[in-house]
């Protein structure tokens, strides 16, 4: 034992010159290896140091996995950096422990709601093939149970969904059930060896500052994570202390965003896929209900967590590439529009079938405008929320048609949830026509407070369904916005960053960015910077995170009349992303020569930018 731990600590001492980490690192190590509560776990870690797989050994051990603003999430795996059953449980009895607190008894009546997805960990590369591994199969259910007991012995009544659900389905049943929170089991659109847990409050959205700093205070500081109890979940449900969420409340969903509906129009044909997720049971089964003449692919619909049809098994709809199979599918059924959702249903990504008989995915922000278009044709009036990231093009639609628009919300559909609540609570929730921001996320109604990938899916499929019977497309819709408003471009690319141990490289290069206000990028001109670190105080560490943005006002060359630039860290993986965005709003009659030009500006900043970043990481 000591010689493997001295072994271990010579290799950690390569990787970091910070001595506290190291010494965090192999403690925690020495702990996994001697705790009997941990002995299940001692061949594989074995494994890693005979294996020296000392890079992953250090990353799943030199720290505690932090619980953010929305909960939990990362890489599966053993150790006190990985999502497992330790770390979830230790999440489970933080958050009892804040509601307990916060509500008293008041949350030993009203209770919690628990939903999981498809995710299952069936990694192969990292540990010993032929050694007992207590988290291989570890699926996404199998941690809901872990959390609901943790919840039941902390005498907080569970509803459990008894399959898997979306995460705006979770949202609707906290509202519905008036729990005090509900949490999800899930790691949304990330890679498939990621999981986590997401947690919400009781009007069915992520906990906005300063209450997401009490509930990661609690967790990170008030839990003694070795020694949290955990039941028997079948013992737990036969007591009583867990119940399953029922059919009728899931039925209260469906019709909850039928109602959504503002066409007759079906004529559309679509071809659906839910990536192996949640979306089956809710998209396209409401889909189906309203009467669309929608068609699931069948191998992409059987829910998996192995996301093997997937291209490099992420199932993001915002990546081009997990269209690629689907494109087959909808050629065979002479589809004009193919639909994804992320494995917990709450993104959704559209292709649109163009005249040239072409294939053309549309942008989030693309979506949004062609969203706030088609409500502006339904007469509908009232206010939009929108992220800062959101194309400035929205901005213009939104005057010109009246529509009152919020587009400071910072990065995180949780704001939108805010102002949600607080139209609520003013009585006036029937102004409030959208909420989006450009990742694919979308909601609209009062049923709940997280996006929902079925809203955007049932009101673009009737206007493409509308745009039809005028033989046009959404693409014709988007080019008479460009027509009449002005071409935008916008792009979203990330710098990623192997381990989350480099975080702190990630965060080394935000502050240079930030002290050099942007002169760093020259010769590109910055006529303006805003950083959202200055103004206001902090109310919470949290929200320092969130705000932790920057915006760069570029000055325009090459035609474009303006140019901006976003950067920030990512909250649920260790990366860095850019947002660019690009816009001619002259000569407007000459709309594909302004796309050239506003591309190939856009094209030409995005690679400065990421050679500079770049250089700047390898200093």
């Amino acid at each position: 034992m000591p010689a493997r731990i001295h072994l271990t600590k010579l290799a950690f001492e390569k990787l970091s010159s910070d001595s506290k980490t190291i010494d965090t690192a192999i403690e925690n190590l020495k702990y996994w290896l001697l705790h009997p509560s941990f002995e299940e776990y001692h061949d594989q870690i074995d494994f890693m140091i005979e294996s020296e797989q000392f890079e992953e050994l250090f990353d799943c051990f030199y720290q505690v996995i932090p619980f953010g603003t929305a909960g939990r999430r990362g890489l599966v795996g053993i150790g006190p950096n990985r999502i497992n059953p330790w770390t979830i449980a230790a999440s489970a009895q933080g958050h009892s422990q804040f509601l307990l607190k916060k509500y008293g008894t008041e949350a030993k009546k009203r209770g919690i709601v628990i939903a999981y997805d498809v995710r299952q960990y069936m990694n192969t590369e990292i540990y010993g093939p032929h050694l007992h591994n207590p988290i291989f199969g570890l699926s996404s259910k199998d941690l809901a149970e872990t959390a609901a007991t943790v919840y039941a012995k902390n005498a907080i009544p569970v509803h459990f969904f008894n399959d898997i659900a979306s995460t705006p389905q979770l949202s609707f049943t906290i509202r519905k059930l008036n729990t005090l929170a509900g949490i999800n089991i899930s790691a949304s659109h990330n890679p498939r060896d990621y999981n986590g847990k997401k947690v919400f409050d009781e009007y069915g959205g992520q906990l906005i500052p300063p209450y997401d700093q009490e509930l990661a205070d609690e967790v990170n500081n008030n839990v003694p994570m070795y020694e949290v109890d955990i039941g028997l979940f079948s013992r737990e449900l036969h007591e009583g202390k867990i119940n399953l969420v029922s059919g009728e409340t899931e039925q209260a969903y469906e019709k909850a965003v039928a109602e959504l509906s503002i066409s007759q129009n079906r004529v559309i044909r679509i071809a659906y896929s839910p990536l192996h997720g949640t979306g089956k049971r809710t998209v396209f089964k409401v889909l189906k209900q309203l009467g669309f003449d929608v068609h699931i692919e069948p191998e992409s619909s059987i829910p998996s967590g192995e996301f093997e049809t997937v291209p490099n098994h992420i199932a993001n709809p915002e990546l081009p590439e997990v269209f690629e199979r689907l494109k087959l599918f909808a050629d065979e059924i002479q589809a004009e529009i193919i639909i994804t959702t992320d494995p917990d249903a709450d993104r959704v990504g559209f292709m649109i079938r163009t005249n040239e008989n072409t294939w053309k995915l549309l942008s989030g922000n693309e979506m949004i405008l062609l969203l706030t278009k088609y409500l502006f044709n339904k007469n509908k009036k009232g206010k939009i929320f929108a992220t800062i990231p959101v194309t400035r093009l929205l901005d213009t639609l939104c005057k010109r048609n009246n529509i009152t628009l919020n587009h400071q919300l910072l990065p995180g559909f949780k704001y939108i949830a805010s102002e949600m609540n607080e139209l609520e609570e003013k009585g006036e929730m029937d102004t409030f026509l959208l909420g989006a921001e450009d990742t694919f996320g979308h909601i609209r109604g009062n049923y709940a407070r997280e996006k929902d990938g079925l809203v955007a899916a049932i009101l673009l499929s009737e206007f493409a369904g509308e745009l039809k019977e005028q033989k046009k497309t959404l693409i014709d819709n988007l080019d008479e916005i460009y027509a009449k408003f002005g071409y935008v471009e916008n792009e979203t690319i990330s710098i990623k960053f192997e381990h989350s141990y480099e975080l702190s490289k990630m965060q080394k290069l935000m502050n240079e960015i930030r002290e050099s206000k942007g002169n760093c990028f020259t010769p590109l001109e910055i006529e303006s910077f805003k950083d959202h670190w200055t103004g206001k105080a902090f109310v919470s560490e949290t929200e320092k995170s969130s705000r932790n943005l920057l915006e760069f006002e570029i000055k325009p060359e090459h035609g474009t009349t303006s140019c901006r630039m976003l950067i920030r860290p990512s909250g649920t993986e260790p990366k860095l992303k850019l947002y660019f965005e690009c816009a001619k709003t002259d000569h407007l009659e000459q709309l594909e020569g302004n796309k050239d030009i506003v591309k190939s500006e856009l094209g030409r900043i995005r690679q400065h930018v990421v050679e500079i970043l770049t250089n700047m990481m390898e200093k």
